[in-house]
């Protein structure tokens, strides 16, 4: 099953695509070419707040010397993809605004990586 793009109207764009879409990455559509992202960038912030919430709730869980915080955030991180996916719907953007963001997409890797890193190390 594959999600509507706004530009074209036919169900194009896959659920990696979309899932993974925010405005430095936006989802392509197969049939037109053209790109979109998620209404009010829900996936863009929904990424901030899982890395934050891991720190904090990490932290928690490790003072506390109990996993019940990582559950919680276990359970959040699984919970809101599904919201993200089947309730938020994909709005067009325009080329330009692509370009200009790009260079989102490489500090959002990089931070990724490097909490990756933490994770596995102090994990």
């Amino acid at each position: 099953m594959a999600f509507n793009c706004p530009h074209c109207n036919q169900k194009s764009v896959s659920h990696f695509s979309k899932f993974l879409s925010f405005e430095g990455s936006p989802a392509t559509c197969s049939n037109c070419g053209k790109h979109s992202i998620d209404t009010k960038g829900v996936n863009d912030s929904y990424r901030k707040m899982v890395f934050l919430g891991l720190f904090v709730l990490g932290a928690l869980s490790l003072f506390t010397q109990t996993i019940l915080y990582l559950a919680i955030w276990f359970t959040f991180t699984t919970i809101f993809p599904i919201y993200s996916l089947y309730c938020v719907p994909l709005e067009p953007i325009e080329t330009e605004k692509v370009k200009r963001y790009k260079s989102k997409k490489l500090v959002s890797i990089g931070v990724f990586s490097v909490l990756f890193l933490l994770v596995v190390i102090f994990g």
